[in-house]
């Protein structure tokens, strides 16, 4: 993770890579909504489908196993090494993908708050998330390192701030 700052005037909040503990964040979330539809299956079967379905519920606990690897083994590491944010008084920038692309910019006026989210996880972890409210449908941001995050607040918000008129 690579975060650079400069003069007040200029200030600059890079994130080139994500922190290594948000791929463990994302697979603990993955595991557990994993568990809970499981369980949730499992329930279903012995509490009120016929015995004739329970073939039907294995091929769907199959299919979620399949997913639950797909998502820890390539997704949760892709969105590790190839998620970058950008920010400056201008714009935030986030950028995800290697073959697609997708690049989200937010111009700092469309922006209304800048909140600083943190479970006892992510809190264990050393990682919070940035939620940006502004006008328009804005993507949820991965988790980044706690000073990031804090850094980020304190770039965007100040942006965000009602400036006086003489």
């Amino acid at each position: 993770m690579i975060v650079a700052q400069a003069s007040q005037e200029a200030e600059e909040v890079h994130v080139a890579r994500l922190p290594r503990a948000v791929l463990l964040y994302e697979a603990m979330r993955s595991t557990g909504g994993f568990l809970g539809f499981v369980g949730l299956i499992e329930v279903a079967r012995r509490q009120w489908l016929p015995e004739s379905w329970s073939a039907l519920a294995l091929v769907t606990v199959l299919v979620a196993v399949a997913v639950l690897v797909v998502d820890l083994a390539v997704l949760n590491p892709r969105l590790v090494r190839w998620t970058k944010i950008q920010a400056s008084r201008d714009q935030f920038l986030l950028t995800t993908g290697r073959f697609v692309v997708t690049e989200v910019a937010i111009r700092v006026p469309a922006i209304l708050t800048v909140d600083v989210k943190q479970g006892p996880v992510m809190r264990m972890l050393g990682l919070k998330r940035i939620a940006i409210r502004g006008i328009g449908t804005l993507p949820e941001i991965p988790p980044v390192s706690a000073s990031v995050a804090n850094d980020l607040q304190t770039l965007l918000a100040r942006r965000v701030e009602p400036q006086e008129r003489p």
